[in-house]
């Protein structure tokens, strides 16, 4: 009961209004529920809890004790809210004001209501539910409509969102929606993202909607999801609309951007890219959305088989859109994504452009955003193995993050603390942490990969090793699903370090090995040290490691000068395994095969595996659009891929692959 207690204080002591007797039956509710150790991650549960019978019991009691006037004036002051107006009051039931007095006055004679700020108002929220079932459905229709009613006439500001509560429930549908969308509205432009989701998810779940309405609805939604943590409700909304309408180029475009955004946010990284992939035609004419949407698929540790030199034609082009837009909120988002990119590669100038960002006002001046990007940032120091800086990044977003009261972010704050805390050694407790951000009930579904490889590489390093193996294997075969490259990598290197330790060295040659592919696909070294330090070892086992001799060198190449002290040390570990090796082969007279000396190997005129992959596809006869469609590549690459296949098969054009079925390993025995 203590741990529940601890967990739901706040919303039950909301719902019950801090009266000890409710709290102890709301709890003893939840109990009968749900187990103790699952509801510290449920709070969620009392917006559907029922009502405890004991407390109904007392309630409908103490209701019974009133004459009939005051319990149907009780039952109106229900559905009008748990402070009813005397005025509307008054007019929803057509009683005049002494009448209204003594109603009041004998429901807070029982206990029913009470005093606060001057005006009489329910005990506790639970008191009024219990008084408002009270009243027939039939019953409770009419008078929120004639509460409705009433609110319309009352002098001052419109209370849109009042009006649409109210006229939804009295099934007034083209009432609810005017106000709902009007409610979304108003909340946006106070920077409330959730409740302006909230309004229009409602207004959406209407049938019979006007087309036109349907759609502005949908892209209002679609701007406000992400940040409004609506992502499951909203997704088959845009998914059906975009099936289903047809769409003006840059409104698909925008939505298309939406969905995507939303994708990601759920954890889907290939669809999500794709959709922001497939949206950019379509925005051509919207620079400023068209910076952003081109700023996202910037990111280099999103998605599989999008290599590091495509993120940076992507963050090219969103540089031309922001100088086209003009809109100093696309120029920082851009920078942003610049200086991430530039992070993850270990560039040193990256720590330059994080810096000048952090002083400017126009990211200071939008905490959502700083926050975002310093945790972003943190996350990229980690990577790299500067976690001086992922300390001061993440203090920053947290920060910021508080003051914006920015709840998007709250897992990604406690996931970067725990990865934090686990590279500084602090892991006292630490995987008991990162299980709530597993669960179903996080709101930052996209995290929740990086929460299992972190609790994986924990139990890795303290055991038990069997629970470890399985659950990173649990975590590449999700990643191999959604496409996220960053935990693949990863979860590979780390599992394959483990393999070796548990003396299976096949094993770990194979997990390391499919890590590499995955950093030759990417492009980017730096992740990939690591991976190729375990394939040494791996190797060095197996007494084969001399084959590694090449890859040592050409990882030494690909990331030199980069500021990454994890790849840095991972390459000098290598080369000096790779060193102790070759002395022993020398002592025993064995040959060593001749290092590779630097430079992007280029296959010769032999196809790389990918290349051969496409050419078989596009000897069948589909074309570029269809191969990368299939491969989840990108169209610019496809193309790269068949013109460096037809170089090296001496080919003029792919006409002459039509029917070819194999392709020679030897450059000699290419057709001619």
């Amino acid at each position: 009961m203590e741990s529940a207690n601890r967990a739901v204080r706040l919303p039950v002591r909301v719902a019950a209004g801090g009266i000890p007797f409710v709290v102890e039956e709301v709890l003893r509710t939840l109990l009968e529920r749900l187990p103790a150790s699952v509801i510290p991650g449920r709070s969620d549960v009392l917006a559907e809890l029922a009502v405890p019978t004991v407390l109904r019991d007392v309630v409908l009691r103490r209701l019974c004790s009133l004459d009939d006037a005051a319990r149907e004036i009780l039952g109106a002051a229900a559905v009008i809210g748990m402070a009813p107006d005397d005025g509307v009051l008054a007019e929803v039931t057509e009683r005049g004001p002494a009448q209204i007095a003594r109603a009041l006055g004998q429901a807070q004679a029982v206990g029913l209501l009470h005093e606060e700020d001057g005006r009489c108002r329910f005990r506790h929220a639970l008191a009024r539910q219990i008084v408002y079932e009270s009243v027939a459905v039939s019953g409770r229709r009419w008078l929120h409509l004639r509460t409705a009613r009433a609110l319309e006439s009352v002098a001052g500001p419109r209370p849109v969102a009042r009006l649409a509560h109210h006229f939804r429930l009295a099934g007034q549908t083209t009432e609810f929606v005017g106000n709902a969308e009007a409610a979304a509205d108003t909340a946006l432009s106070h920077g409330n993202d959730a409740t302006a989701a909230r309004f229009l998810l409602q207004a959406l779940e209407i049938g019979e909607l006007p087309r036109e309405l349907r759609v502005r609805l949908a892209v209002k939604l679609g701007r406000v999801a992400v940040d409004g943590l609506a992502h499951a409700q909203a997704v088959p909304i845009l998914e059906r609309l975009l099936a289903t309408e047809p769409l003006p180029a840059p409104l698909r475009g925008e939505l298309r951007f939406a969905l995507g955004r939303l994708l990601r946010q759920q954890g889907e990284a290939r669809a999500g890219y794709l959709q922001i992939e497939g949206a950019i035609d379509d925005l051509a004419d919207r620079p400023a959305l068209l910076g952003r949407a081109l700023a996202v698929l910037a990111a280099p540790e999103t998605v599989v088989n999008r290599h590091v030199s495509e993120h940076t034609a992507r963050c090219e082009q969103a540089e031309e859109a922001s100088r086209r837009s003009g809109d100093r909120d696309v120029d920082i988002a851009v920078r942003i994504a610049r200086a991430s990119l530039l992070l993850e590669q270990g560039d040193p100038g990256s720590w330059r452009l994080i810096d000048d960002l952090l002083r400017d006002d126009g990211l200071r001046s939008a905490p959502k955003e700083h926050a975002r990007a310093c945790l972003n940032w943190a996350q990229g120091a980690l990577h790299i193995g500067r976690l001086e800086r992922a300390q001061g990044l993440l203090t920053e977003g947290r920060q910021a993050a508080d003051q914006a009261e920015y709840l998007r972010v709250a897992d990604v704050v406690e996931l970067v603390t725990a990865a934090v805390d686990r590279a500084a050694g602090r892991w006292e407790g630490l995987e008991h942490r990162l299980r709530p951000l597993e669960g179903a009930a996080a709101t930052f579904a996209a995290g929740s990969l990086d929460s299992r490889l972190m609790r994986g590489a924990l139990l890795a390093a303290t055991g038990p090793a069997e629970e470890a193996v399985a659950g990173l294997g649990e975590v590449i075969a999700i990643a191999e699903r959604v496409g996220a490259v960053w935990p693949l990598i990863s979860a590979r290197m780390t599992l394959s370090r483990l393999l070796l330790t548990l003396d299976d060295a096949v094993g770990a040659v194979g997990q390391a090995t499919a890590g590499l592919d995955q950093v030759r696909a990417k492009g980017n070294w730096v992740w990939g040290a690591e991976t190729v330090l375990c394939l040494v070892d791996a190797l060095d086992t197996l007494g084969t490691a001399g084959e590694a001799a090449a890859l040592v060198d050409e990882l030494s190449a690909e990331i030199d000068g980069a500021e990454a002290p994890i790849a840095q040390a991972a390459a000098l570990s290598a080369r000096a395994v790779i060193a102790r090796i070759c002395r022993i082969m020398r002592q025993n007279g064995v040959p060593i095969p001749y290092p590779w000396r630097g430079g992007r190997p280029s296959h010769g005129q032999t196809l790389s595996s990918r290349e051969r992959e496409v050419a078989l596809l596009a000897a069948a006869g589909k074309t570029n659009q269809e191969i990368a469609t299939e491969l989840f590549l990108s169209r610019l690459t496809v193309e790269s891929h068949v013109s460096s296949s037809l170089r090296k098969l001496g080919l003029l054009s792919r006409k002459e692959l039509r029917g070819l079925t194999t392709f020679p390993a030897d450059p000699s025995d290419a057709p001619v």
